[in-house]
């Protein structure tokens, strides 16, 4: 910014070239309310190859506006259920608008996206017995565990502990092409360290996205001990603190845990975020006390700076 005669204006101190467009103020495509009468929150967002937007939150109750035909039309129980609308490009269009959750718990969604055939993947956290799960998913049971308070104030709790949750939608949300459980005996798929989680909507960390052939790849946190993990995982056991790190890959009909891995130290360990390259390597992005943090190569940092650092993580796209 620049200012010249008590106006402030957009300076370019390296020079403009004329020969290209300048974008300063986006247009904004659309703008829209939903919800209910109810609490609603926005928690998370993708888009398709369209431009149709797909937002995830969490909803208070009945009165979400759902679209006939989907696959929960109805408010299942609990406190909060996951509520999730696709809007067309322009946003003047409802496509379709579901509820995911069960009646003996709390859900959230954490990440979404959505693959080549318009087919939506959500992940998430259940606090539910009753989680929709599908016939011969990977794990249709409830891990359970202690209840869980947060450590920002989130308005609800988690009596009967989570797991985390991945679902697969049909492109209309008719199908529930696949869902399942992930999870052992104690809180997952939360941050919910007084280390890692300062402000609101911090415990809801965590991403989910695709490879090259369509497999979601999570990322993720856990406090069991026993969640499952690989033969060939390079961290079989956990690795200490009150949270480890924790990612994952499954087949897109969620049947088969490809390969699942802690990452962590004798800190708090946490995964957010995660993305795979064109040979399907994994990078993931946390943060950590640990000043064990197991590290590989020549790192360009190789020790703990104090409090909470950031890292990076470069996974095979075996998980091995």
């Amino acid at each position: 910014f620049e200012l010249k005669n008590d106006v402030v204006r957009f300076g370019f101190p390296n020079g403009y070239d004329a020969r290209y467009g300048l974008t300063i103020d986006p247009v904004l495509s659309f703008s829209s309310f939903t919800g209910s009468t109810a609490d609603n929150f926005g928690f998370t967002a993708t888009y398709d190859e369209a431009g149709n937007l797909y937002g995830g939150g969490i909803v208070f109750g009945v009165g979400y506006p759902t679209t006939l035909g989907v696959q929960q039309p109805d408010f299942a129980g609990g406190t909060i259920d996951m509520g999730i609308t696709k809007f067309s490009a322009d946003g003047s269009q409802l496509i379709w608008s579901t509820y995911i959750g069960g009646a003996t718990g709390n859900e959230s969604p954490h990440s979404l996206v959505v693959n080549e055939l318009n087919e939506l993947f959500v992940m998430g956290i259940t606090g539910s017995s009753d989680f929709p799960t599908t016939t011969g998913c990977f794990d249709a049971s409830f891990g359970a565990g202690p209840a869980v308070f947060f450590a920002v104030g989130e308005g609800y709790t988690h009596n009967s502990g989570t797991d985390i949750c991945v679902s697969h939608l049909s492109a209309d949300a008719t199908v529930l092409l696949g869902s399942t459980y992930v999870g052992g005996s104690q809180a997952d798929g939360l941050n919910n360290s007084a280390n890692t989680a300062y402000n609101y909507g911090d415990p809801f960390r965590g991403e989910i996205v695709l490879d090259s052939q369509g497999r979601p790849v999570v990322a993720s946190c856990t406090m069991s001990s026993d969640i499952p993990v690989t033969g060939n995982a390079p961290f079989i056991s956990y690795q200490g603190g009150d949270q480890d790190g924790y990612v994952f890959a499954m087949d897109p009909g969620l049947t088969t845990q490809l390969w699942a891995t802690f990452y962590g130290g004798s800190g708090t360990d946490a995964c957010y975020s995660l993305q795979v390259d064109a040979t399907d390597e994994v990078f993931v992005t946390g943060g950590t006390s640990s000043n064990d943090l197991d590290l590989a190569g020549t790192p360009y940092m190789n020790q703990l700076n104090g409090g909470i650092d950031g890292f990076v993580a470069r996974f095979s796209p075996a998980g091995d």
